[in-house]
Order: structure tokens, then sequence, then C-alpha cells
């Protein structure tokens, strides 16, 4: 039997290949892969990894984290699982969203140290 999250990550990968219009090879092509892999890991018959999830998502335009948006276990949904006691959840992945959005890496590499030293000053 599925894990209910490899379940959801599945789900969420139809739904998101479905929505840009693309067919399971078209996406298992740019991945590497065989459709049938995507169709199992679309399934929920297969895991998928974490290097196929980071190369799926790159392929698909979304963050990561995307595929386990709305996710909800025991009464908590993902923004409670990756919150930090701080109520940052919604807001760690809506960062999390519009950072993967952010094409030059450059300008990526500057809003962490950014990030950094606003957190190193305790605000």
């Amino acid at each position: 039997m599925s894990h209910p999250v490899d379940v959801h990550v599945g789900q969420r990968l139809r739904q998101c290949r479905e929505h840009r219009g693309l067919t399971q090879k078209q996406v298992a092509d740019q991945v590497g892969l065989a459709f049938q892999q995507l169709q199992k890991y679309e399934n929920a018959s297969n895991r998928v990894s974490a290097s196929v999830m980071w190369q799926l998502a790159k392929v698909l335009s979304v963050a990561p984290g995307y595929f386990f948006e709305d996710y909800v276990e025991s009464g908590r949904n993902v923004e409670e699982l990756v919150s930090d006691g701080r109520g940052g959840g919604r807001q760690t992945i809506d960062l999390n969203r519009q950072f993967g959005s952010i094409g030059d890496e450059d300008v990526r590499r500057r809003l962490v140290a950014l990030i950094g030293t606003i957190a190193d000053a305790g605000y």
C-alpha cells in the first residue's frame, strides 16, 4: 500500500503536468525517464526520489515544495509541519515558491545573504 505522502505527491505531479498541457512522455523525456516510470510516480506505486523531484520541479516550473502543498497529516497541514514555531509555515512556503521562480542564480545568492544578515541582526 502506498504512503499517503506518495499519493499526494503523485496527484500534485499529475495535476501540474496536465495543467501545463504536457503528456507523461513529454515530461519523462525531459527528465530522462521512461513514461511508464512517470506513470508509476503519478499513481504512487513508486516513490519519487529527491533528485527526480528536483528535476520534475524544474521541468514543470514549480518549486519542489509545490508537490507537498495542501497535504494534511494528523490534522496538521504542510504549513504547520514546516513552521519553526513562530508561525512562519505559510510564509516559508510562499517564500520558497517565489524564490524558486527567480531565474538569476546571482540574485538568489544575494537574497540568501541578505536574509542571513537580517536573521543574524535578530529581527
